[in-house]
């Protein structure tokens, strides 16, 4: 007796992208990978590479994942970079966490950000830091304010 089909969508919509997920699915004979690498120390290019591979797998609308990008970009990465904090793990000091917070500026005169602005890069953020915290990689999620 033959089974149910199964649709699963591949997380994009580039064919030769898909094609390659697909690709991976038949060789693995199911839809996640069985020896997944583990990442028990990551940095924050491999965090937020991983996060953004999870933002695209649940399919979230491109303006979202945008918004995600510019977070990074222009807000975690150069504290980061300005800190240098290399590893994801260091979020786990409130202080830190704090002047990170305290150190986003307006990309175009350096200005602080607007409530409304500043308000939705810290939803983005506590998105990050709670996926941080569900994949184990931070003890314990602060609540930035």
């Amino acid at each position: 007796m033959l089974g149910r089909i199964q649709r699963e969508g591949t997380g994009t919509n580039d064919w030769s992208e898909a094609e390659h997920v697909k690709a991976q699915w038949e060789t693995w004979g199911q839809f996640t990978d069985p020896n997944p690498k583990m990442i028990v120390n990551p940095t924050m290019d491999e965090a937020v590479s991983k996060f953004k591979e999870h933002i695209a797998f649940k399919n979230l609308e491109a303006s979202t994942r945008q918004d995600f990008d510019q977070f990074f970009r222009l807000r975690m990465l150069p504290f980061c970079s300005a800190q240098k904090v290399k590893e994801l793990r260091f979020f786990d000091d409130a202080p830190l966490v704090r002047d990170c917070i305290n150190s986003w500026r307006r990309a175009k005169d350096g200005k602080p950000l607007a409530a409304d602005t500043k308000r939705a890069e810290l939803e983005r953020f506590r998105t990050f830091l709670s996926w941080s915290v569900a994949n184990e990689w931070l003890k314990d999620l602060r609540s930035p304010t």
